[in-house]
């Protein structure tokens, strides 16, 4: 979300991601400024402050930002395992995709012992980032499963990845 406002004659700018990053498709731009009587030159904008909050509320300013913002995106596809494991009711599923990913098709999908797909928690293109799924212990049709070893398995592009989890009731 951009969110532009003139203050005190001057244009501020807040970028806002809920998801804690921005989109790598930009290349490095975030927002445009048009110019709709004359030119940069004529109008003399220049960039006074610039500062970067990270999910803990830790702000960065300047080169720290840059740096903390590029910081904030996994180098690498990941699949975390679950937690907690074993578990009952719930579990979460974490994730990562790379920066080096404009957006990648996810799937996430948990299997029973035989092989069975239980539920898919994604089935969605994402961009580069981290990401968490809560599963609640149910099927596609929102029954509970039994106790047991199940499998969840995360497909993203080229990358595929699977790691055991067990219900315990």
């Amino acid at each position: 979300m951009i969110k532009p406002m003139i203050e005190n004659g001057r244009l501020v700018v807040d970028v806002i991601s809920l998801t804690g990053f921005v989109p790598s498709a930009l290349n490095g731009e975030i927002f445009a400024v048009m110019f709709s009587n004359g030119s940069y030159e004529q109008a003399g904008l220049k960039v006074e402050k610039v500062e970067v909050a990270d999910r803990n509320g830790t702000v960065y300013d300047g080169e720290k930002a840059r740096i903390a913002a590029s910081a904030l995106l996994p180098k690498a596809y990941a699949l975390d395992q679950n937690s907690p494991n074993p578990f009952n009711p719930s579990t979460t599923i974490s994730y990562e995709i790379p920066e080096s990913v404009n957006s990648a098709k996810v799937v996430l999908a948990v299997y029973n012992i035989r092989g069975q797909k239980v539920i898919t928690l994604v089935d969605e293109l994402k961009e580069a980032g981290r990401y968490s799924v809560n599963w609640d212990g149910r099927n596609e049709a929102g029954q509970r499963v039994s106790s047991g070893v199940f499998f969840y398995r995360l497909q993203a592009g080229d990358f595929s990845a699977v790691r055991k989890m067990v219900i315990l009731k």
